[in-house]
């Protein structure tokens, strides 16, 4: 069998490795972690999508040994297969990508935030004001992308700018876009935004930032983003993410209160600091849950954790 075409440009095949039971095997790498895994491929395609029970026993369980096995869903997000989460309390990730679609921003205040300092700074270099160094620094690492575009469109439709400075607020905004999915599709702003419209509560929350199985699909892209977005909006208050709270003065204090979201930011980026935590024992699905879950992603393309 000739190395595969892999679902998503993330992963790399590093290593052939020998077949077992009629199974291709390959040491991949994921270009956006620290993490490797074992891709496994069978050409018994009726049985991967069947899931059914002799495929699980003498695949799943003997190829993996105690590792997890992972499907991928829409190209590039890692869904447990074989276990649920040893994390209590912790969202898996399937649940959090149909829960807070990428799409959905109403009412979501950080979001909001973020996207009209992003068109107020374009504003403001077309005005002027802003250098392109200083925009190109505070901005660089943030993808946009036609979610951005769509929504910053809509916010500007209320505001004083002329149609003209409107579009070339718009053009600006479309020239971020890079080869990562864009701001809006970041698995760390559609949790703040769960949290924010309260469809998930802190303690689950901050325990989804801790489960492993959440933190092999954040990518270092995703983390920069973070990190970026989070010193452009203490740069737009005058600050820095080092000033001392006490420091501030009133009017300060006024902003930071009125956008209090935006403080998640710091809280993730600590939290990611962190080792991920130590799962409790993790039970490992039946076939009939594990052939939900396979429907759902690149058939025959599974991940075995190393």
């Amino acid at each position: 069998m000739n190395p595969p075409t892999l679902p998503s440009n993330r992963f790399r095949i590093e290593e052939t490795l020998p077949p077992s039971n009629g199974i291709a095997r390959y040491r991949c790498a994921d270009l956006e972690s620290a993490y490797r895994y074992l891709l496994c491929l069978s050409d018994r395609q009726a049985e991967v999508r069947e899931g059914c029970e002799s495929y699980w026993r003498t695949t799943l369980v003997t190829q993996s040994g105690k590792g997890v096995v992972y499907g991928v869903l829409d190209g590039r997000y890692l869904v447990s297969i074989s276990h649920e989460s040893g994390m209590p309390g912790a969202w898996p990730i399937d649940k959090l990508l149909s829960s807070a679609p990428a799409d959905d921003l109403l009412y979501f205040g950080l979001w909001e935030l973020i996207a009209l300092q992003m068109a107020t700074d374009a504003n403001s270099v077309d005005e002027g004001r802003m250098s392109e160094a200083a925009w190109n620094e505070r901005w660089s690492y943030v993808a946009g992308g036609p979610i951005l575009i769509d929504a910053v469109g809509r916010y500007l439709e209320a505001g004083d700018l002329s149609r003209t400075e409107v579009m070339r607020v718009l053009t600006r905004l479309s020239q971020t876009s890079h080869q990562h999915p864009e701001l809006a599709e970041s698995l760390l702003i559609r949790l703040i935004g769960a949290l924010s419209r309260t469809r998930i509560v802190m303690e689950e929350f901050d325990a989804t930032l801790c489960c492993e199985n959440f933190r092999r699909n954040v990518t270092r892209h995703e983390i920069q983003q973070i990190r970026c977005t989070r010193d452009a909006l203490w740069s737009s208050f005058g600050l820095t993410s080092a000033t001392s709270l006490d420091s501030l003065d009133p009017i300060q204090v006024m902003n930071i209160q009125s956008n209090p979201e935006f403080i998640y930011l710091d809280f993730i980026l600590a939290k990611l600091e962190e080792p991920a935590a130590a799962a409790g024992e993790s039970r490992r699905r039946n076939p009939a849950e594990q052939r939900q879950i396979v429907e759902k992603c690149s058939p025959s393309f599974m991940l075995w954790s190393e």
